[in-house]
């Protein structure tokens, strides 16, 4: 996560103070979030315990916030930095998930009509892969009730008649 470093905060009847923001504060914000808060000199400051904790700063008590520009140019180059690993990285996936389905379209020897939709690379109970409701469709009769397919959920057959006329 890139961070913008060393903006000076101006609280309201306080020293100023040196901190690294999380992100670039907006409008609508109501508190700035900051980590390593330090006085000008570098020093811890009084009102701080723990130096690596992140501080929520209430804007109602800010009364600057200056943001170098060096600092900005910096975040800019660590975002950009980071949106091309993440662009990297999700087209590596997406090749990899290119080839896992292709060796899966492979291991079955034969390219369903469903293959595009996504409950087709579901595992199904039968073992086999494929859906038992749709290979009794293919089939000219099944061996359900009224010669379709059938019923491998243990469903009650006068219900998934119903379920078909409707």
């Amino acid at each position: 996560m890139p961070i913008i470093r060393n903006v000076v905060v101006h609280i309201n009847n306080e020293q100023p103070i040196i901190v690294d923001l999380m992100a670039e504060p907006t409008p609508s914000d109501v508190a700035l979030v900051c980590r390593n808060v330090r006085s000008l000199a570098g020093k811890k400051p009084i009102f701080v315990n723990a130096p690596d904790s992140t501080f929520v700063i209430p804007l109602a008590h800010v009364h600057v916030v200056e943001l170098p520009q060096a600092s900005l140019e910096a975040f800019a180059a660590e975002s950009a930095a980071q949106a091309a690993q993440a662009t990297e990285a999700a087209g590596a996936a997406r090749t990899e998930a290119a080839r896992t389905e292709a060796a899966r379209t492979e291991a079955a020897g034969v390219e369903s009509e469903y293959s595009g939709f996504p409950l087709a690379r579901r595992a199904w109970p039968t073992g086999d892969g494929e859906d038992p409701w749709v290979a009794a469709a293919k089939t000219p009769t099944g061996d359900g009730p009224e010669g379709g397919p059938a019923n491998p959920d243990g469903l009650d057959d006068d219900l998934m008649r119903r379920i078909r006329e409707a």
